[in-house]
């Protein structure tokens, strides 16, 4: 099998995306659009609005996303698993960093030592999808 240890690596990192929870969204990207969206066609709005929907839904997916771009990889979808790998990961990556920073403005990231656990596991996950990610050729 082509690409068995990118294949492993985005298992283990999908694994622990889905066990710690995380899961991404491309919602500023949405926000984005709509700022500019009277100075473009309605085809265009119609057309960026169908493409973002798409991969909200695979951001959405978090660790599932990175599974399936793994199981891409092997089946000689390169380039789509890669893009998947990514979307999971990157997705992942601003959810942590989201979660993180609400956690310290509330003060409540000394509260439990759950969090840490579970922000560790994210952590992990989204560095093993990257490495993956680098590792499928």
């Amino acid at each position: 099998m082509e690409n068995k240890d990118a294949f492993v690596l985005a298992l283990i990192a999908g694994a622990l995306l889905i066990i710690s929870g995380v899961t991404g969204s491309v919602g500023l990207i949405k926000d984005i659009i709509t700022f500019f969206a009277p100075s473009l066609p309605p085809d265009a709005i119609a057309a960026i609005n169908f493409v973002l929907s798409i991969l909200n839904a695979i951001a959405m997916l978090g660790g599932i996303a990175v599974i399936i771009g793994g199981v891409l990889v092997t089946q000689g979808s390169v380039k789509l698993g890669k893009f998947i790998i990514g979307l999971g990961a990157g997705t992942g990556l601003i959810g942590v960093i989201i979660n993180l920073v609400t956690l310290i403005m509330n003060g409540a990231l000394t509260a439990s030592n759950w969090i840490w656990l579970f922000q560790s596991t994210a952590w992990v996950g989204i560095i093993l999808s990257v490495i993956a990610r680098l590792r499928a050729k």
